[in-house]
């Protein structure tokens, strides 16, 4: 099932009464209480059928359309309508408009249903080719939207908040940033939660697509991942008066471990560090476990100094202790575990030789170690307010790293869009292209098309998207791209370019000269400005004034990069000049034979 139209009257004072094709073989138009449907004249079947075959391709994009439109002309406000539409949340104070959607399926005998659903107090008349089968369903008849499994992408971070949906994975950049917030109850949230979340995604994106993704994607996926520590000593922690024992005692392996020669003893201390910030964490709460495990920490074997080993098996003997003591779901007692796994994979990455790398406190970790998992469950096990360490990719860039977001989040959708029955699915990308450099934004529908259907098994995916890129659309029929204009404080559509433009593998300048895309040509404003200013000078200021600013005119000129513009300035000044300082019988002369000259051209 693809959908293929919307039209809609009157929605939360965005669109006054405006309709949506989203491509696919049918074009429709609604009006008067009759919907007429045609075939789409540039339709081609499997258009955008993966060139890259194989054992995974079991997917296909059955259709992509892009929503373009300048700045506040309701772009991501139609991709918000559109989910809860097929969320079937007609009901809805957002949803008081009238609206019409056209579903497409093409059965196993080939034959072509059209599903139309509405809201209107009568169902519209219906003007159809002669081979289409066509369903007509009443939403006020309590017919339902057929639920279509939904993925939201956006990695813009700012207060939009889109609708929750029990159909809709939502892996934009606001929602997961919402969860890490919301969802910890014994610990105090962070923006290095997202960071974790983000990493770990990315992880299983590269460890699971390596293969596949070295013929795509065109960097090179990292096969290190960099954990970076701080040696920093808690100096107000550690001072605490020595009648806490914990205290006491983790200062006394700390003093045993230094000083920091290797990789084990340095991460170990900074483990140690971290048990003492999160003990301070739990005292002010009064918990009431802390009195036990000062009397625990007496009976505690000091290690052999410089021995990390010895450090884990004192540890183990105070978590044993806390066990007898504390309830086996006690927050702390989780922290402490987590901690001396994360001491015992220091130990063996220690005799795999880790290089530590002591200017910034960081070491290497393959994505191949088996240790890796171990490590990063441990550590999130391990913090409730001390997130010391960063997990990072040395050698990605932003752009990098915003195109390996995008696909680690779309490939983490995988397990709950294939649990699906429905065969459909619809991506929902808000603005993908950003953070790219020009050179993939030419790239971005490619790397859709090529790659994902590899997630998803047995799916049809139709992928609806929003840019303010001509890239994009240069990569698009002129009949998968929606165009929004701002009329009068609302949005218009329209659904092609205005005379008659191509948009596909269209010239990207010729995308930029039209005016959708760029009012009043190609030039910056400030630098349009800078030359209207000479141009002024030139034209309407007296002799003195141009030979005063001369100079100054020149060097503006010499810096245009236009050649007719650079040369035009260039004649008007010198003309100028020259008349200046002519008498009147050569001025005359002189622009006779520049009339002469002129009509010698002709």
């Amino acid at each position: 099932m693809q959908l293929l139209y919307l039209w809609t009257e009157n929605y939360n004072n965005i669109f006054l009464s405006e309709e949506f094709n989203f491509g696919g073989p049918y074009r429709m138009d609604y009006e008067s209480g009759k919907l007429v449907i045609k075939n789409s004249p540039f339709y081609i079947n499997d258009f955008f059928y993966a060139s890259r075959v194989g054992d995974k391709m079991n997917s296909n994009i059955n259709n992509i359309t892009a929503i373009i439109g300048e700045n506040g002309t309701g772009k991501s406000s139609l991709i918000e309508y559109l989910m809860l539409l097929l969320d079937n949340k007609s009901d809805s104070s957002m949803l008081n408009s009238r609206y019409i959607m056209v579903f497409y399926t093409m059965k196993k005998n080939k034959t072509v249903s059209l599903q139309i659903y509405h809201s209107l107090e009568n169902d519209p008349k219906v003007e159809f080719p002669k081979h289409v089968n066509i369903e007509v369903n009443s939403l006020r008849l309590r017919n339902k939207i057929p639920i279509i499994p939904k993925v939201y992408f956006s990695n813009i971070f700012d207060s939009k908040v889109m609708p929750n949906s029990y159909e809709t994975i939502n892996v934009s950049t606001n929602k997961i940033l919402e969860n890490c917030f919301e969802n910890e109850q014994d610990r105090e949230p962070s923006i290095e939660d997202y960071h974790f979340f983000e990493t770990e995604q990315q992880i299983r994106f590269i460890k699971n697509q390596r293969d596949v993704s070295r013929d795509v994607i065109q960097f090179k996926l990292p096969e290190k991942l960099t954990v970076v520590f701080s040696l920093e000593d808690y100096y107000p922690i550690r001072r605490t008066p020595n009648e806490n024992r914990f205290i006491k005692f983790i200062n006394k392996l700390i003093e045993l471990l230094s000083p920091i020669r290797d990789f084990k003893r340095a991460f170990t201390v900074r483990i140690l560090e971290h048990l003492l910030v999160e003990n301070s964490f739990y005292q002010p709460n009064a918990l009431n476990h802390l009195p036990i495990l000062e009397e625990a920490v007496k009976d505690i074997p000091i290690p052999i100094k410089g021995d990390v080993v010895n450090v884990i098996e004192s540890l183990k003997t105070l978590e044993n202790s806390l066990k007898l003591n504390v309830q086996q779901n006690s927050s702390f007692l989780r922290v402490l575990q987590g901690n001396i796994r994360l001491i015992e994979c220091t130990v063996e990455l220690g005799v795999r030789n880790t290089v530590f790398n002591d200017t910034d406190s960081s070491f290497e970790l393959p994505l191949e170690s088996e240790l890796l998992s171990d490590i990063l469950s441990s550590y999130y096990e391990s913090i409730r307010s001390d997130h010391y360490l960063k997990f990072k990719w040395r050698s990605l860039s932003s752009g990098e790293l915003a195109l390996l977001s995008l696909f680690s989040r779309l490939y983490s959708t995988r397990d709950f869009i294939n649990s699906k029955r429905n065969n459909n699915v619809i991506l929902f990308i808000d603005e993908g292209e950003i953070y790219f450099h020009p050179q993939w934004q030419k790239q971005l529908i490619s790397y859709l098309v090529e790659f994902v259907p590899s997630f998803y098994r047995n799916k049809n995916i139709q992928i609806i998207m929003t840019s303010n890129s001509p890239f994009i659309a240069s990569d698009l029929p002129k009949t998968n791209v929606i165009f929004l204009k701002k009329a009068d404080d609302r949005s218009i559509s329209l659904s092609e370019l205005e005379d008659q433009h191509q948009t596909f593998a269209a010239n990207i300048n010729t995308l930029l000269s039209h005016s959708f895309f760029m009012q009043e040509g190609l030039m910056g404003k400030f630098a349009k400005d800078k030359i209207n200013q000479v141009i002024d000078i030139l034209v309407n200021k007296n002799a003195s004034e141009i030979i005063r600013r001369r100079n100054e005119i020149e060097a503006l000129i010499s810096i245009i990069g236009e050649p007719l513009i650079r040369n035009k300035l260039t004649q008007l000044l010198q003309e100028k000049l020259i008349i200046n300082g002519m008498s009147l019988e050569e001025r005359m002369a002189w622009l006779e034979a520049q009339i002469n000259e002129l009509r010698g051209k002709q």
